[in-house]
């Protein structure tokens, strides 16, 4: 259940969810009609290299700095966490407090997707010594801010879910199949006879938002003589760039975040960034600054620096007496 009140039923098919659905409601229901939206297909957030600079955020009352990097985890990491071969190492979490852990939790900023193989590296805390100025509501912002920051500059990016569809066909009807896996963005990666059969099979890479209605279109090429069958096998980094207006990712982006009832325009980078402002200290009078150029004649660079750190320079030689 969705903090909105909203039930989310996952099936590995479309067609399976609107069977389960029509057995809930005349079963459970008594027949009773179910509002439902359209199926939805889950994404997650990633991010390409590694930030281009190092961000930070300040907490509400300025008291609070954090400063982060993210950069993407070493390959195959995340699926041994997704296998359980890496778990959390509870001694280490419970040193972290929990105020950074609700921050760093919560889901990310282009379409509120979860995220997957990204390492946000902290690369240094500033805290205030007194505890009530540090607390929950203090730091729980501010590692949100900062996590959101270190993502946008390291070049963020849709991991989509993509099935391994295994397909049986006589030869025939190999054309078609083809034909609708290329108009899917399907590849084919492996194509075998069974032995002493007419019939071949094939297997292929498709990704789950293009599966809807795979099947009739697949049925509808090859007269019904293919029959897929098809199970999650990897994500996959899109290629299109989120932040760019009009490409398919940003478009992604866009029907997401209208679906959730989000603002349709992503936050811009400023909103989120805090920058460290420096104030340069102004001279109560002229600095002098002397250099010696020159062995044999003395020659000596006077700079002097007034009120308005304008520069004036001059020249002054002598001739050495021996």
């Amino acid at each position: 259940m969705e903090e909105s009140g909203e039930h989310i039923v996952a099936g590995a098919r479309d067609f399976i969810l609107k069977f389960v659905l029509r057995i809930f409601r005349m079963i459970f229901m008594g027949g009773v009609e179910i509002v439902k939206s359209d199926s939805v297909v889950s994404f997650c957030e990633t991010v390409l290299e590694r930030s281009i600079c190092k961000v930070m955020s300040k907490s509400p009352n300025k008291h609070n700095r954090l400063y982060m990097e993210a950069r993407p985890l070493e390959d195959g990491l995340a699926e041994a966490i997704d296998e359980g071969c890496i778990v959390p190492r509870d001694m280490i979490l419970r040193s972290v407090p929990r105020s950074w852990q609700s921050g760093r939790q919560r889901k990310v900023l282009l379409c509120d997707e979860n995220m997957r193989g990204i390492c946000s590296e902290v690369c240094d805390v500033v805290l205030h010594s007194d505890a009530i100025h540090r607390g929950g509501g203090q730091v729980i912002p501010t590692a949100r801010r900062v996590i959101y920051t270190s993502q946008l500059t390291a070049k963020p990016r849709l991991l989509e879910p993509v099935y391994m569809v295994d397909i049986q066909a006589p030869k025939g009807a190999l054309g078609g199949i083809y034909n609708v896996l290329d108009q899917k963005r399907g590849h084919v990666f492996k194509e075998m006879q069974r032995p002493g059969t007419p019939l071949y099979n094939i297997k292929a890479y498709l990704p789950v938002v293009e599966s809807f209605g795979f099947s009739s279109q697949l049925r509808a090429a090859t007269s019904g003589q293919a029959f897929p069958q098809c199970v999650f096998d990897h994500w996959e980094m899109m290629s299109s760039d989120p932040l760019e207006a009009g490409s398919q990712a940003s478009t992604l982006v866009t029907d997401i975040r209208k679906r959730k009832g989000m603002k349709e325009q992503m936050t811009l980078l400023s909103n989120f960034e805090d920058k460290l402002w420096v104030q340069q200290q102004q001279p109560t009078r002229p600095s002098l600054f002397i250099s010696t150029l020159s062995s044999y004649y003395h020659v000596f660079i006077i700079t002097f620096l007034d009120d308005v750190m304008h520069c004036d320079l001059g020249m002054l030689v002598s001739k050495p007496n021996h």
